[in-house]
């Protein structure tokens, strides 16, 4: 994943957190990846990285818009993308739901963090450029 600390809101904590307590309703849920996720909170939630104050510089939180460049594509490749919630995600609009790789390594992380991860396509290196805070999907 990467060496830059999470830093969750109490928002995103609670949803989560409410995810997770639903995964067994939920059928199309991966279950390592809601492990995944809960370590991610729990780091957060321990000190280890930290829970979001308005003092400190913007991370990326549920609902945003986040423009990230792919280093390890053949041409360095600028993209955005949204993390939502899994019934909410839409690859073609760069929906991507909290479960997937590329949600679960962006999440919690501030601007200029380089984060790697491991997508079904291979390895990838993603720069996190801008952050454009965001509203649950209409």
């Amino acid at each position: 994943m990467s060496a830059y600390p999470i830093t969750l809101s109490q928002k995103d904590i609670h949803i989560i957190h409410a995810l997770h307590a639903q995964r067994e309703f939920i059928p199309q849920l991966d279950e390592g990846r809601h492990h995944e996720l809960m370590r991610l909170v729990e780091q957060a939630a321990t000190g280890r990285s930290g829970i979001k104050s308005l003092a400190k510089s913007p991370t990326v939180s549920l609902y945003d818009a986040v423009t990230v460049n792919d280093f390890s594509a053949p041409a360095s490749n600028t993209m955005v993308c949204r993390i939502v919630l899994p019934h909410e995600a839409d690859l073609d609009a760069g929906h991507y739901s909290v479960l997937a790789p590329i949600s679960i390594a962006l999440l919690g992380r501030p601007v200029g963090a380089t984060v790697t991860l491991d997508a079904p396509g291979g390895s990838r290196q993603l720069r996190i450029l801008s952050i454009l805070k965001g509203e649950p999907v209409a």
